[in-house]
């Protein structure tokens, strides 16, 4: 629907169909967490209707609302104003929400399509019904509290996608589409196995294409569901489906027309009037004779996640004849490909050949041969037989597990292709096969979601399938907060690696999450409850990884060990340094049986292993070869780091940082074991070169902790002690901690001992910075004087921008504005010669503040627009945090108060969640901000905009800042 809106009409459309979503003119926007779903889901259940404050109240509180929950629900229906306009607007005592609803397209195609008066033909049929669950993108109010009032509605969903789903599998068979049929209904199959009208939908397409081992397979499965949950038989309708096909019944294989029904009839549960199941009219969906057959097995759970990778290996498969998948053990490969070679539709397959039993390669053929049914011939061999049977036929071989039998498969399959015109090949190997035309599909980890306020809303696959194969052994598993976090948690620290993962939430027999984070420290020991029936290589974690270990060479071997000492990925130069020279070599045969991963998009190119093989390999070293190569990796760490600080701060500085968050899990790698091999004077070096880094990566707490603990021990008194201690200081003064003085006077001492002017100069000028903010102003002048006075002549221009910048803010805090404007302005101008990023952003963050110092909020918006654009691109949280803050002040001065608010809270959030206290940083003028914006906003409106900020994003944070600069821009 459309609304109007400032710049003109809006179209708004409300999806909750999967993760609830606002859309406006068809981009999405963000409307916060699971409450504010919630109620944006109450209304477009009610799309048009007046709801009350009252009902959306319970709604979102499910009955347990605060004393807030009137004036909360107000501010959230003001946020959906700014976005949706009057699309949300109250009538009749409640609110109203005026949008086209994903819901309601959904109800109309289903009607069109499944009406008994419907005129489509077969194929407007499938497409209407193709349409309408097209639209659905995961469970029916996704993101949302699923509370006591919404939880009708979402079943309802859930059930008529159940409907439209049968409806579509029928359509399918009517068109003859029998194998994508037969998968939709195993999946549904799979999802609800107590539901009787499913199971004979899946049995008769089973039996009509000749598959009637299978179809009365699924009959035994239900009937033990039936009987483990409710101790009953199925109903008398799957009874005598079951009965006919045991007796062979011609008319099974009738093809029939009918109209798919709207709500296909369920068989089931059973009643508790009767004993049995509730009688339901046979499926009618029209299948053919069986047109083909294959052997591929039906999925016994479900296909979570892929979808795109789904979408592409199908693209592949079709325009090349052989495309192998590649990829680490336990990634998934024969997964993936069976599920894109069951929804293909070649007339004469497809066909898996299963090579992990073979154990000689010229026996692949002969696999081949079995898995085809094809006899025995005196005088030809199977590869004559394979190839001269499939000479004529358009089929699908799936080659699985490859990598053990390389040279024969790729000899065949060569053969194969070359007689074989309308033959596909797609193999899973751990390495590729190297035949002519093969293009690979390398097969990834599942993503993990990041940690963030929508962990709630979209769980990412690896999730998704942890939590699916979960219910398998725990039902009851409660996927709240804290679980879903433990999950996110346990699917990371698994690299996102499906075996692994699946044999995880098989652990859940026994163990509760947290039990199995904290199991997982020995993952192997753990990891080895894999179905009884999975082939022996797939059974446990630690057999998966060394079948393809053991495949390995000696010198292989020695160097995929080695690899093991480096943490979070290397480079060549690093394996050189630290394995030796001949170890490059080898390693692209590693990342060719995928073993090591390569990252092609980086200069230079980056190699990583998964945790779960980085830890196989380091159980191969002995503790000889390990204490040896973690001394190798320490000191290219420390040599590293030291190369690094010496840059941090000129014009390579954020190359440099990029590379050192690169490098961040081997440098705390390296440095853990200079500590703890009691090696100070190295760590030191390190921790002073670091804590710049630190700072910029808003890392304050990880910095202060590894500082404490060099800086406590016995050092030499020198500059570098006296460096370590300042970044000490300056990092306690970020994170609002008291500790800052000590630490600072002690870097003080230090630093006149060691007769370092450059580090006494930085450290006494920001001391009289900090005085002359909290008050100590009859000590400021002295103390700023020896400052200045201890910059050696030839100070780096570096050096000289960071004491200008805080003797500028000295001046400010003292209320001489023009003074500090030259400070400041003299501070740039270095900070410009020597290439000092942050020196460059931070001095126009605080021109900005003395612009606002004197009342002229338009003038301080393009000095945040700067500093913020820089912030951003050096990724330096700490800048772009406090440009934010300050921005709040422009916007409580121009008007735009409520927006000010929201900002800050924001910030205050943001800030937070990175253990920095911005407020403690800028105490007056966050003070000023806030005085400004009481004055402006009722208390009440104050309170509910800082408390809508607060949880939000850093990019809705960026969104809101970028409306805030144009209108105060705008208006200059």
């Amino acid at each position: 629907m459309t609304s109007p809106a400032a710049g003109g009409v809006q179209r708004v459309r409300v999806d909750v169909l999967g993760p609830v979503r606002l859309l406006v003119d068809g981009e999405a926007v963000d409307v916060g967490g699971p409450r504010p779903r919630t109620l944006l889901a109450a209304l477009a259940l009610r799309a048009g209707t007046p709801v009350t404050s009252d009902e959306l109240i319970t709604a979102v509180w499910d009955g347990d609302a605060p004393a807030t929950a009137a004036a909360t629900v107000r501010a959230y229906v003001s946020r959906l104003r700014r976005s949706a306009g009057d699309a949300v607007h109250r009538d009749h005592g409640g609110y109203v929400l005026d949008a086209d609803v994903d819901a309601d397209r959904f109800a109309a195609l289903l009607d069109v399509a499944t009406s008994p008066s419907s005129t489509l033909a077969p194929e407007e049929r499938e497409a209407t019904l193709a349409e309408a669950l097209a639209l659905w993108r995961g469970p029916a109010l996704g993101g949302a509290q699923v509370t006591t009032s919404l939880r009708p509605a979402a079943q309802a969903l859930a059930d008529d996608r159940v409907a439209a789903q049968r409806a579509w599998a029928a359509s399918l068979v009517a068109l003859g589409r029998h194998e994508p049929a037969i998968a939709q209904l195993s999946a549904l199959a799979t999802a609800h196995p107590d539901r009787e009208g499913i199971a004979a939908d899946l049995m008769l397409a089973l039996h009509r294409v000749g598959r009637q081992q299978e179809a009365l397979e699924v009959y035994q499965r239900v009937r033990s569901e039936l009987l483990d949950r409710a101790g009953l038989e199925p109903g008398h309708l799957l009874v005598d489906l079951h009965r006919r096909m045991l007796a062979q019944d011609p008319s099974l294989l009738q093809v029939t027309s009918a109209t798919p029904p709207a709500a296909p009839p369920t068989v089931g549960p059973p009643t508790a009037a009767t004993g049995a199941a509730t009688p339901a009219d046979p499926p009618t969906a029209a299948v053919d004779v069986p047109a083909r057959t294959t052997n591929l097995p039906l999925p016994l759970t479900s296909f979570v996640g892929r979808s795109a990778e789904l979408v592409a290996l199908h693209d592949l498969i079709e325009g090349h004849r052989l495309v192998t998948l590649t990829g680490p053990g336990g990634t998934g490969k024969t997964r993936l490909a069976l599920e894109a070679c069951r929804r293909r539709d070649d007339p004469d397959g497809p066909w898996l050949v299963e090579l992990a039993a073979v154990e000689d390669p010229a026996f692949v053929a002969s696999a081949i041969a079995e898995a085809l049914q094809i006899g025995v011939q005196d005088g030809r061999s199977a590869a004559d037989l394979v190839t001269a049977a499939l000479s004529t036929r358009t089929t699908i071989l799936l080659l699985d597990n490859c990598e053990h039998v390389v040279d024969g498969a790729a000899a065949v399959a060569e053969a194969l292709l070359s007689h074989c015109p309308s033959l596909r090949i797609v193999a899973t190997s751990r390495e590729p096969l190297g035949v002519p035309g093969e293009r690979l599909f390398g097969v990834a980890t599942l993503p993990v979601t990041e940690r963030s306020p929508e962990l709630l809303v979209s769980h990412g696959d690896a999730m998704r399938l942890f939590l699916d194969r979960a219910r398998n052994v725990a039902p009851d598993l409660d996927p709240d907060p804290a679980t879903l976090e433990l999950v996110r948690r346990i699917c990371q620290d698994l690299d996102g690696l499906p075996l692994a993962i699946e044999l995880a939430a098989a652990e859940l027999r026994a163990l509760s999450p947290r039990d199995l984070e904290t199991q997982l420290a020995d993952r192997f020991a753990v990891l080895t409850g894999g179905p009884r029936t999975a082939r022996p290589h797939q059974r446990t974690l630690q057999t998966t990884v060394a079948w393809s270990v053991d495949l390995l060479d000696p010198a292989q071997r020695d160097l995929f060990a080695k690899l093991s000492v480096f943490v979070g990925g290397f480079t060549r130069d690093a394996v050189v340094e630290v394995c030796g020279t001949r170890s490059a070599a080898l390693l692209g045969d590693l990342v060719d049986r995928s073993l090591v991963e390569v990252d092609t998009t980086r200069e230079p190119r980056r190699f990583r292993m998964l945790e779960t093989l980085r830890q196989y390999a380091a159980s191969l070293l002995d503790d000889a070869t390990t204490h040896r190569l973690r001394d190798r990796h320490a000191r290219w760490c420390a040599d590293l780091v030291t190369t690094a600080g010496a840059a941090l701060r000129g014009p390579d500085g954020p190359a440099w940082e990029r590379r050192l968050d690169a490098e961040t899990g081997n440098i705390r790698a390296g440095l853990r074991a200079t500590i703890d091999d009691g090696e100070w004077p190295t760590a030191l070096a390190m921790g002073a070169a670091l804590w710049w880094w630190w700072f910029r990566r808003a890392r304050l707490d990880e910095g202060r902790a590894w500082l404490a603990e060099i800086t406590a021990a016995d050092q030499r008194r020198d500059a570098t002690l006296a460096e370590a201690r300042y970044g000490e200081a300056f990092l306690a003064f970020f994170a609002g901690d008291p500790a800052v003085e000590g630490h600072n006077d002690a870097a003080i001492a230090i630093a006149r001992e060691a007769g370092d002017g450059a580090v006494l100069a930085r450290v006494l000028t920001s001391k009289a910075y900090r005085w002359a903010l909290f008050g100590h102003l009859a000590e400021v002048p002295a103390i700023l004087a020896e400052g200045l006075a201890a910059l050696p002549p030839d100070a780096p221009d570096w050096v000289v921008a960071e004491c200008a910048f805080s003797a500028g803010q000295v001046a400010r805090t003292l209320g001489e504005h023009d003074r500090a404007r030259t400070r400041l302005e003299q501070s740039l101008t270095a900070a410009e010669r020597a290439g000092h990023r942050w020196m460059m952003t931070v001095t126009r963050w605080v021109l900005a503040e003395v612009a606002l110092d004197v009342d002229a909020p338009r003038d301080a918006a393009p000095l945040l627009a700067t500093a913020l654009q820089l912030a951003r691109a050096d990724g330096d949280r700490a800048a772009v945090l406090g440009g934010l803050r300050s921005l709040a002040g422009v916007a409580a001065r121009t008007g735009q108060p409520t927006d000010g608010a929201r900002l800050l809270g924001m910030v205050r959030g943001l800030a937070g969640r990175i253990g920095m206290d911005v407020d403690h940083m800028e105490r007056a003028d966050a003070d000023r901000t806030l005085e400004v914006l009481s004055t402006a906003l009722r208390p009440e409106a104050l309170a509910d905009a800082i408390a809508e900020g607060e949880g939000q994003p850093i990019g809705a944070a960026m969104r809101l800042a970028a409306e805030i600069l144009g209108r105060a821009t705008a208006a200059t």
